[in-house]
This record gives structure tokens, sequence and C-alpha cells, in this order.
């Protein structure tokens, strides 16, 4: 019986992105924590306040972004007009902390965003996401998409726990709505 080679390591392979039709924002995470990829489910742990502030910033979508459904909570985003995928595709990390994170492999961002012109703004769930986007992929978007805004935001995680939903509802605002 032939063993799987990542059964027993620390490798982390993310999740595919999640795009509708015409998005206008893309949110990018740095990689999913143990129980979103044992899940296959975008920001799956219990205590991330990811999918209730998307709640509150598309109050339309609400009960979809709050649905228990992973797919209605998807369903959600699209209709809301919002990308969400990883800066990063793979990498080497015990447990779930961005602090671990080691081996980057990062996503292919610039194709996703050839292939999604209508995306306008680009939010960085996170100092990993944003460090890992400024290393690999700041220069090569503002050459080749310099119509596109990115800004980084506080992460959604439970790890941050110093700020509150109220607090993240403000900070995602306000790169939603900046110039």
């Amino acid at each position: 019986m032939s063993e799987d080679p990542l059964q027993n390591t620390n490798i982390c392979i993310g999740l595919a992105p999640v795009v509708g039709v015409a998005p206008k924002v893309l949110i990018l995470g740095s990689m999913p924590g143990r129980a979103s990829i044992d899940a296959k489910q975008y920001y799956a742990h219990r205590a991330n306040r990811f999918w209730p502030l998307m709640a509150k910033l598309f109050p339309n979508e609400s009960d979809r972004l709050l649905s228990p459904n992973y797919d209605d909570r998807l369903e959600g985003l699209k209709r809301s007009h919002v990308a969400l995928w990883d800066t990063i595709g793979q990498c080497e990390r015990t447990g779930s902390l961005d602090s671990a994170i080691r081996a980057v492999v990062p996503n292919p961002i610039g194709d996703l965003l050839k292939t999604q012109p209508t995306i306008e703004r680009i939010l960085l769930n996170g100092r990993k996401s944003e460090a890992i986007f400024k290393r690999y992929w700041v220069t090569a978007i503002a050459s080749e998409c310099p119509h596109l805004k990115v800004y980084g935001v506080p992460s959604t995680s439970p790890a941050n726990a110093t700020l509150k939903l109220d607090d993240l509802v403000i900070a995602w605002s306000d790169a939603w709505t900046k110039g």
C-alpha cells in the first residue's frame, strides 16, 4: 500500500478562488487555517469573524452570508461582487497561525486579475497577506493594473482578538470606500 507523501508533513495547500460574475473587489487572505483546509471552506473556524463581517458590510445578503450552508455564503459574496482567494497557494506550517508559515509558494494573482478585469480593489486580510502580496505581487500589479486600489485591512482571524467586530466593520468599510 502506498502512502500519501503529504500525510505526515506540515504542507498546506490552499483553496481555489471564489469568483462570480463581474467582481469588483478581491479579498485576499494569507493561507486558510487548519479548520478551513480540513473543511475545504474559506473561514471555516467558528471564531473567525469573516462571515459576520461580510453580513454587516452587505446587509442585503446577510441571510446568505450567515447561512450554515457554505454554498449559500459563497453565493452571498458573489452577489455582492466580491471575489475571494489567498496570497499563498502552498506553504509549510504547523498549526494555523500565520507566524508559523514557511516555504511560501504564492498564488498566481496576476493571472486571476487578467481574467477578471472588473476588479477595482484588493483588500488584504491581515498582515501576513499584505506582506506576501508586497513581496511577490505589488510591483507587477502596479505596472500591469495601475487602476487597482490595494488596501491592507485588519485580520478577521480569532488570533486578532484585540479588535471587535464593530472595529473591523469600521476599518473594512473605510478601505471599501477610499477613493
